[in-house]
């Protein structure tokens, strides 16, 4: 449903860290700034040129800026880039369905196919959470 989805603008977001170790990320709406903290980040979904996050209060921003993009800002290690088009948190993911597709199941309930070519590098930096 587009009506829960906060429209962004490209070209605006912007990391707050003022001096200090970054913990969140800035996007710049026509009505406001969303502060997002990268804890408050559950998953983020591409289509095409945007890019949907969705954060642990339940709400979905959909902003116009690619997955590719959006890995580069979430470049903590508690985020992975799982498929062409997820990138999760790992802190939210509750366990690994190993059948025949690799799946994630988050806590929220919500699963996600992991790609084939991804598998081991999330199993690796599950490990090191």
């Amino acid at each position: 449903d587009p009506s829960q989805y906060l429209p962004v603008k490209p070209s605006s977001i912007e990391h707050s860290n003022c001096g200090h170790a970054t913990t969140r990320f800035v996007i710049h709406t026509k009505e406001c700034a969303n502060v997002i903290l990268y804890d408050e980040v559950v998953y983020c979904i591409a289509d095409s040129n945007y890019t949907t996050i969705f954060l642990s209060n339940g709400s979905k921003l959909l902003v116009s800026k690619t997955l590719k993009e959006f890995e580069s800002i979430l470049h903590l290690s508690q985020f992975c880039r799982i498929h062409a088009s997820y990138l999760v948190n790992l802190n939210y993911i509750k366990r690994i369905l190993k059948n025949d597709r690799f799946t994630v199941e988050l806590l929220n309930k919500v699963n996600l196919n992991v790609s084939r070519s991804r598998r081991d590098e999330l199993m690796q930096k599950m490990e090191t959470l």
